[in-house]
């Protein structure tokens, strides 16, 4: 699906002689969804302003959370979702955000970071919505989840490449930043979440799913992110993957500023061993990446611990903390999985 998606942005376009300030794009989105598609790749090839006038009336309205059903974020608009699937949208909109030149700061471009993060955030929208596709009409969207499953490895690494966003502190920027960074969240778990029912296997650390939410988690601390749970999906494709690869990706995450991720690291495993409020899978998931990461970082770890930072010497402490808390609370086989990894961990 991806070389068809190619092969239109390239070829000569009917809508060549369209003057495209004279469409009602209510028009287009509301009689003719099947066309949006179409329009929104035309647009974004010919640089064209219009592309946002499109995005207004296709962009649902409501909040959207890993948790949200199709009716929670559709408002009164009622677009047809399924036709808009069937005019190859979210694969085509997954093909934008992933180019290269996208999320420019270049003042003036036309890939702002504005207008890249819009992309992203209707993305979003349609991946939670094809992730609650009712059972009964899913085989006329599995085409475009395995497009999109697809181009997964792609998308991944083109967000890695722009995860400096996660960071950007400028009042300008403040919202589009935090629409990447709560785009990214959840489509990066809807994708590996279909890579396991599609494929049937984790999603491989090659993507750099797993390098971005690791990344994501320890440093984002937005209005909705502050408290966010460590993804499950980390543990998952670390337990799958072999242990070279392993410890390249926590080498990968930390090499940006050795001397800042690691140390950043360690203080948000610290912070979580200690709030009483963390669930035992979440435990659990940051017990076995506090396993990897000081089996895989001894060298760094002794650097740190013998200058001026003693974060990887409070981390024991933090581990007995977290396994007092399972041991005196209500017991659960959860609890003692958790208890079991944590003094893993430690020993």
């Amino acid at each position: 699906m991806e070389s068809t998606t190619r092969n239109r942005m390239d070829e000569a376009h009917p809508y060549d002689t369209i003057d495209v300030t004279s469409i009602d794009w209510w028009d287009v989105t509301m009689l003719s969804p099947s066309t949006v598609g179409t329009w929104v790749l035309y647009l974004h090839q010919k640089e064209c302003p219009a592309a946002n006038d499109l995005l207004d009336f296709i962009s649902p309205t409501g909040e959207i959370t890993l948790l949200a059903d199709m009716t929670s974020f559709t408002g009164t608009r009622h677009i047809e979702w399924e036709a808009l699937a069937e005019s190859d949208l979210p694969c085509i909109l997954m093909d934008i955000v992933s180019e290269l030149d996208m999320f420019s700061d270049r003042q003036g471009a036309f890939k702002s970071i504005s207008y890249s993060s819009r992309i992203l955030d209707l993305l979003s929208h349609f991946l939670i919505t094809l992730r609650n596709w009712p059972d009964a009409d899913m085989a006329k969207v599995t085409h475009v989840i395995r497009g999109l499953v697809g181009r997964m490895d792609r998308f991944c690494k083109a967000m890695w490449t722009n995860r400096h966003l996660i960071h950007t502190t400028s009042p300008s920027c403040a919202k589009s930043s935090a629409m990447f960074t709560k785009g990214c969240h959840i489509a990066i778990a809807v994708l590996v979440q279909w890579h396991m029912t599609e494929l049937n296997q984790a999603a491989p650390l090659s993507t750099l799913a797993a390098h971005f939410s690791l990344y994501q988690w320890i440093y984002d601390a937005g209005e909705h992110f502050s408290k966010m749970p460590i993804p499950s999906h980390i543990n998952q494709m670390l337990a799958a993957s072999e242990a070279a690869k392993v410890h390249a990706l926590f080498r990968e995450v930390v090499d940006g500023d050795p001397s800042r991720h690691l140390p950043d690291m360690l203080t948000k495993i610290d912070g979580f061993l200690r709030d009483d409020q963390v669930s035992a899978d979440e435990a659990r998931t940051i017990g076995y990446i506090c396993f990897n990461m000081l089996f895989y970082n001894k060298d760094r770890l002794s650097a740190i611990a013998c200058g001026t930072s003693q974060m990887p010497l409070r981390l024991i402490p933090s581990l007995f903390q977290r396994c007092h808390m399972f041991i005196c609370g209500s017991p659960t086989e959860k609890g003692s999985e958790t208890v079991q990894m944590l003094l893993q961990t430690m020993v």
